[in-house]
């Protein structure tokens, strides 16, 4: 059973704690570190990565090409999943 509002609900929340981290990426480095169980001798060095909202005005922010079509690409040719090719506007997924 699809359940749409909490898809919804779900994707808000992603976004609201990654628009958070993308504001300030250093300002979550101690908790990455912990929970991470970084090394103390790579924890202040190592980068805090910045992301993609999962929504845009409201409606599915989806990967964009250039985020998925590396993997895609690592797939194949490490024998998982074939010829799989995405659409970036739908967010699908088809062989």
């Amino acid at each position: 059973m699809r359940k749409p509002a909490s898809r919804t609900a779900c994707a808000a929340a992603s976004s609201s704690t990654v628009e958070a981290i993308n504001a300030n990426p250093a300002a979550y480095a101690p908790l990455l570190a912990e929970k991470a169980n970084l090394n103390e001798a790579i924890a202040s060095d190592y980068p805090v990565s910045t992301y993609p909202a999962a929504l845009r005005d409201g409606r599915p922010a989806y990967p964009k090409d250039s985020m998925v079509q590396p993997v895609l690409t690592w797939m194949a040719e490490s024998g998982y999943g074939g010829n799989v090719s995405y659409d970036e506007a739908t967010g699908a997924l088809t062989q």
